[in-house]
Formats: C-alpha cells, sequence, structure tokens
C-alpha cells in the first residue's frame, strides 16, 4: 500500500512522508526550525504542552483552498469513500516516550479544545 501511495503522491506532484510522534524519545530538545514561521509556533505553543511531547511531533494538513458554496457538498461527497484510509492516515502516533498507549494514535486527547 506504501509503495503505491508514493507513486500515486509523486505522479501528482506531492511527496509522501510517514509522520506522527517519534516513537523513542530524544536524549535532547529538538531544535525549532529556523524560519520566523516556525520562531512564532514555538512562542505560541504552552512550554508546559511542548515538555509532555519533546516537540517531536510531526504532521500533515491539506490547504484545499476557497470553495465556492456549492463545491463543499460535493468534495465531500468525493471523500466520502476515502474517510476509512484518511483515518488510518491520521492515526499513526501510538507511541508517547517509548511507550505503546495502546491507542492508534496519542495525539487527539492531548490537544483538545
Amino acid at each position: 500500500m506504501r509503495r503505491t501511495l508514493v507513486h500515486a503522491a509523486a505522479g501528482a506532484g506531492c511527496l509522501l512522508v510517514a509522520s506522527g510522534t517519534a516513537v523513542l524519545p530524544s536524549r535532547h530538545p529538538l531544535p525549532v526550525t529556523e524560519t520566523d514561521r516556525y520562531r512564532r509556533v514555538a512562542a505560541h505553543i504552552d512550554r508546559e504542552v511542548w515538555d509532555q511531547v519533546g516537540g517531536e511531533l510531526c504532521g500533515c494538513h491539506v490547504h484545499l483552498g476557497d470553495l465556492e458554496r456549492g463545491e463543499a457538498p460535493a468534495l465531500a461527497a468525493h471523500l466520502r469513500p476515502w474517510l476509512p484510509a484518511l483515518h488510518a492516515l491520521c492515526v499513526n502516533s501510538p507511541f508517547c516516550e517509548g511507550q505503546d498507549t495502546g491507542m492508534a494514535g496519542t495525539r487527539w486527547d492531548r490537544y483538545l479544545a
């Protein structure tokens, strides 16, 4: 499956990256990417939250752009058959600080608003 996804992504001019939380924690703090954007993100995140995960999060999000009012339902209908696969791609963080959490993902309950 991964090979198929890699080829499909490459054909669309994209790069597939496996991501999630690190299986084992770092022995030292990871540096923040040296750009204004990431420095602002690091400054905005509560230090306690940052320390809980060691700053070792990686994730993916997709920007769809501005949709016309009628386009959103059509997009939702198009994506519906793909929801199980999209969900599987989202729950890629079963480990936290070297421990198997028993969950498919650990991020969802850490950052509830």
